[in-house]
Protein backbone atom coordinates (compact mmCIF):
# COMPACT_ATOMS: atom_id res chain seq x y z
CA UNK A 1 0.00 0.00 0.00
CA UNK A 2 1.63 2.95 -0.84
CA UNK A 3 1.33 6.57 1.34
CA UNK A 4 0.44 9.53 0.25
CA UNK A 5 4.03 11.07 -1.06
CA UNK A 6 4.22 7.93 -2.95
CA UNK A 7 1.17 8.17 -4.91
CA UNK A 8 1.52 11.37 -5.51
CA UNK A 9 4.80 10.10 -7.57
CA UNK A 10 3.12 7.43 -9.26
CA UNK A 11 0.97 10.31 -10.03
CA UNK A 12 3.60 12.51 -11.31
CA UNK A 13 5.17 9.59 -13.04
CA UNK A 14 1.71 8.58 -14.89
CA UNK A 15 0.51 12.17 -15.96
CA UNK A 16 4.27 12.03 -18.40
CA UNK A 17 4.15 8.27 -19.08
CA UNK A 18 0.49 7.35 -19.54
CA UNK A 19 -0.61 3.99 -18.66
CA UNK A 20 -0.92 1.13 -21.01
CA UNK A 21 -2.29 -2.20 -20.87
CA UNK A 22 -1.14 -3.43 -23.89
CA UNK A 23 3.03 -4.19 -24.32
CA UNK A 24 4.16 -1.19 -26.48
CA UNK A 25 7.59 0.30 -27.83
CA UNK A 26 8.74 3.50 -26.01
CA UNK A 27 10.65 6.16 -27.77
CA UNK A 28 13.95 4.77 -26.53
CA UNK A 29 12.73 1.58 -28.72
CA UNK A 30 12.27 -0.36 -25.58
CA UNK A 31 9.47 -3.15 -24.72
CA UNK A 32 7.48 -1.28 -22.49
CA UNK A 33 3.82 -1.87 -20.20
CA UNK A 34 1.88 0.04 -18.01
CA UNK A 35 3.37 3.30 -16.90
CA UNK A 36 6.43 3.01 -18.51
CA UNK A 37 7.81 -0.02 -17.04
CA UNK A 38 10.96 -1.09 -19.77
CA UNK A 39 10.33 -4.62 -19.80
CA UNK A 40 13.92 -5.25 -21.54
CA UNK A 41 15.40 -3.92 -18.55
CA UNK A 42 13.34 -4.94 -15.89
CA UNK A 43 11.55 -7.84 -16.38
CA UNK A 44 8.21 -8.11 -14.37
CA UNK A 45 8.60 -9.26 -10.62
CA UNK A 46 7.00 -12.68 -9.01
CA UNK A 47 4.43 -10.24 -7.52
CA UNK A 48 3.25 -8.59 -10.92
CA UNK A 49 3.21 -12.27 -11.71
CA UNK A 50 1.37 -13.27 -9.23
CA UNK A 51 -1.47 -10.38 -9.60
CA UNK A 52 -1.32 -11.25 -13.28
CA UNK A 53 -2.37 -14.65 -12.50
CA UNK A 54 -4.91 -13.88 -10.36
CA UNK A 55 -6.54 -11.96 -12.37
CA UNK A 56 -6.76 -14.37 -14.78
CA UNK A 57 -7.91 -17.48 -12.94
CA UNK A 58 -10.66 -14.83 -11.94
CA UNK A 59 -11.38 -14.41 -15.59
CA UNK A 60 -11.75 -17.80 -16.61
CA UNK A 61 -13.98 -18.50 -13.36
CA UNK A 62 -16.30 -15.81 -14.77
CA UNK A 63 -16.32 -17.35 -18.18
CA UNK A 64 -16.68 -20.74 -16.66
CA UNK A 65 -19.79 -19.50 -14.34
CA UNK A 66 -21.49 -17.95 -17.49
CA UNK A 67 -21.04 -20.88 -19.90
CA UNK A 68 -21.29 -23.50 -17.50
CA UNK A 69 -22.80 -22.52 -14.57
CA UNK A 70 -22.86 -26.35 -13.18
CA UNK A 71 -19.01 -26.43 -12.50
CA UNK A 72 -19.38 -24.68 -9.16
CA UNK A 73 -21.30 -27.78 -7.40
CA UNK A 74 -17.99 -29.96 -8.88
CA UNK A 75 -15.21 -31.00 -6.20
CA UNK A 76 -12.36 -28.86 -5.88
CA UNK A 77 -10.25 -30.59 -7.32
CA UNK A 78 -12.50 -30.71 -11.09
CA UNK A 79 -13.11 -27.38 -10.26
CA UNK A 80 -9.38 -26.92 -10.40
CA UNK A 81 -9.45 -28.94 -13.19
CA UNK A 82 -11.77 -27.21 -15.40
CA UNK A 83 -9.99 -23.71 -14.32
CA UNK A 84 -6.63 -25.11 -15.72
CA UNK A 85 -8.70 -26.26 -19.26
CA UNK A 86 -9.93 -22.71 -19.79
CA UNK A 87 -6.87 -21.00 -18.73
CA UNK A 88 -5.14 -23.12 -21.87
CA UNK A 89 -7.56 -23.34 -23.69
CA UNK A 90 -9.64 -20.52 -23.07
CA UNK A 91 -13.68 -20.49 -22.90
CA UNK A 92 -14.49 -20.69 -26.78
CA UNK A 93 -12.05 -23.72 -27.46
CA UNK A 94 -12.89 -25.64 -24.43
CA UNK A 95 -16.82 -25.21 -25.55
CA UNK A 96 -15.37 -26.89 -28.25
CA UNK A 97 -15.42 -30.14 -26.04
CA UNK A 98 -19.12 -30.38 -26.07
CA UNK A 99 -19.54 -34.32 -25.62
CA UNK A 100 -17.12 -34.28 -22.84
CA UNK A 101 -18.44 -31.36 -21.08
CA UNK A 102 -22.03 -33.00 -21.52
CA UNK A 103 -20.83 -36.19 -20.00
CA UNK A 104 -18.95 -33.77 -17.12
CA UNK A 105 -21.85 -32.15 -16.50
CA UNK A 106 -23.89 -35.10 -16.16
CA UNK A 107 -21.11 -36.76 -12.99
CA UNK A 108 -19.93 -39.52 -16.24
CA UNK A 109 -16.24 -38.74 -15.32
CA UNK A 110 -15.09 -41.82 -16.79
CA UNK A 111 -16.66 -40.65 -20.00
CA UNK A 112 -15.72 -36.79 -20.21
CA UNK A 113 -11.69 -38.15 -19.33
CA UNK A 114 -11.91 -40.65 -22.09
CA UNK A 115 -13.23 -36.98 -23.73
CA UNK A 116 -10.10 -35.37 -23.12
CA UNK A 117 -7.69 -38.17 -23.68
CA UNK A 118 -8.59 -38.63 -26.88
CA UNK A 119 -8.27 -34.86 -27.94
CA UNK A 120 -5.23 -33.60 -29.45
Amino acid sequence: MMDSFDEAVAKLIEGHEGRRRLMYKCTAGFNTVGVGHNMDANPISDRAIDVILEDDIAAVERDLDRSFPWWRNEAPARQAALIDLGFNLGITRLSLFRNTLMAWAKRDYEDAANGLMDSA
